[in-house]
């Protein structure tokens, strides 16, 4: 699955390439891109393993087709801080991109549960009580990200952005343990696909508004 969505992205982003280089092809004299002119942008972007969850980014347009971003916010581990370069294929005001970068997030906690069941019966059979501990313990977790999308820069400065793609762990980022009465059990891979979900790999949407300087 995870391959298939790797797929994916980089097939939408491929097209997105071809029809950015035909548009250009077919518009070479258009200059209008306010990039040129404000360098400078900061937004506010939100969505599913974004770059920095829920938080604040600041762009720098190297050249109007080209922008470097680094931003920090607030993800379900705790603090997420990211970096990420950006190509925009049509010099205009409306630009599909690409993009690669990598982010970080804090997530270094530590939860522990115990549950004491009672001897119980089923259909007239008696079973024996026993104790149960989960321990589940999320350290800090590196992930690549590769991401399409477009983005629109007013002449007035708005920025709007909507982007999709794929974030990949990079680390082994937590420890799960499960065990009944002292014996400790492999932690079924139900549980690992759930806590990759939340917390790992998987498909990225973000939307970021802001204004460029």
């Amino acid at each position: 699955m995870k391959k298939f969505i790797f797929i994916l992205v980089a097939t939408i982003s491929f097209s997105t390439l071809a029809t950015a280089q035909k548009s250009r092809s077919n518009n070479k004299s258009s200059s209008n891109n306010p990039r040129a002119e404000r360098k400078i942008a900061v937004t506010t972007e939100g969505g599913w393993k974004t770059m920095v969850g829920t938080g604040i980014v600041g762009s720098y347009y190297i050249v109007p087709q080209l922008a470097v971003d680094a931003g920090l916010g607030m993800s379900l581990q705790g603090l997420r801080t990211g970096i990420r370069a950006r190509y925009l294929f049509m010099n205009d005001n409306f630009s599909p991109i690409l993009g690669v970068g990598v982010n970080l997030s804090n997530g270094t906690f530590e939860t522990e549960h115990r549950q004491v069941i009672e001897p119980f019966e089923i259909d007239g059979q008696m079973f024996d009580g026993f104790t149960a501990d989960v321990l589940l313990e999320l350290n800090r977790t590196i992930a690549a990200q590769l991401l399409t999308g477009i983005e629109y820069v007013s002449d007035g400065g708005f920025v709007l952005g909507f982007t999709i793609g794929y974030r990949a762990r990079l680390n082994k980022s937590w420890d799960t343990e499960f065990a009944i009465d002292g014996t400790t059990f492999d932690v079924a891979d139900s549980i690992i696909n759930g806590l990759d979900r939340i917390y790992g790999s998987g498909v990225s949407i973000g939307l970021n508004l802001g204004y460029a300087f």
